[in-house]
């Protein structure tokens, strides 16, 4: 598990059965957060690797559509619980399983707290690593067309290995700096602007 605070991002929001933060694109669960009621959940690790999935099948669904902003929420009503699946920055995403009697309009405003919330630390994490990679990487997959390809087109413009480029963080400071040339050069720009 990873060093994010999830009590701390939940904080005051009532209803919540679970918090699960998945990396992408593998789907890897990252962290979670049960309430005291539904911890028996044996399967911790499939849900977050579902949600991933959902998340990235909307995006792609989305763009396929032609939708400007493929980075949308997804939200699932069901009688027994309803759930909500966001994007987070640094190739992440965010499902929160609530209570079936939160009004939607309640899931929206506390989903946009949490990730508020877990985007934060997600930040702190990623300075503390020095990744300007995954800001890089984060950046790329946002802006440069068919995000499904994105890693394996800057593997073959880098030769950095794919399972390197997965892990930003490991990037060496050369590696950084091919990575960000081959942004440049497939985006068509002299220089990245990032926000550090």
């Amino acid at each position: 598990m990873s060093s994010l605070d999830l009590a701390l991002a939940i904080q005051g929001i009532p209803s919540l059965r679970g918090v699960f933060v998945t990396a992408l694109p593998e789907c890897l669960l990252f962290d979670a957060l049960l309430s005291e009621e539904h911890q028996d959940t044996k399967s911790v690790e499939e849900v977050a690797m579902l949600f991933g999935e959902l998340l990235q099948t909307n995006q792609r669904t989305l763009q396929l559509l032609g939708a400007q902003q493929p980075h949308a929420q997804l939200l699932v009503e069901h009688q027994e619980m309803l759930f909500c699946i966001r994007p987070l920055p640094f190739q992440f995403a965010l499902g929160i399983i609530y209570e079936p009697d939160v009004p939607l309009g309640l899931v929206r405003v506390f989903a946009s707290q949490i990730a508020g919330h877990i985007t934060s630390q997600l930040e702190d994490i990623a300075r503390q690593a020095g990744s300007r990679g995954g800001v890089l990487l984060d950046y790329a997959l946002g802006h440069l067309p068919e995000p499904s390809t994105v890693v394996r087109r800057l593997s073959l413009r880098t030769g950095i290995p794919m399972d390197t480029l997965h892990q930003p963080a490991l990037l060496s400071e050369k590696e950084t700096e091919l990575l960000e040339g081959a942004v440049c050069d497939i985006l068509g720009v002299e220089h990245i602007e990032l926000a550090s």
